[in-house]
Parts: C-alpha cells; structure tokens; sequence
C-alpha cells in the first residue's frame, strides 16, 4: 500500500483553488484513478 501525505493551504482565492481542482481532476481521469459517484 502506497501511502503519501498531501497538504494543501488554501489562501483563500478562488480562482487559485480551482485552478488546482482542475488540474488535479484531469490528472487522475487521465491515470485512471477514483470512481464515479452519483450523487
């Protein structure tokens, strides 16, 4: 089991949190990993 601590310190604009939502969603659908919730 691969076990990794991430942080990460918001500074609390928007634009910089969404940008790194973004990318880090892209990054996982492009190694496949998570699931597909529906919610």
């Amino acid at each position: 089991m691969n076990k990794e601590i991430t942080l990460f310190k918001s500074n609390g604009i928007a634009i910089e949190d969404l940008a790194v939502a973004i990318y880090v969603y892209k990054t996982a659908m492009e190694q496949n990993y998570g699931e597909k919730l529906n919610i």
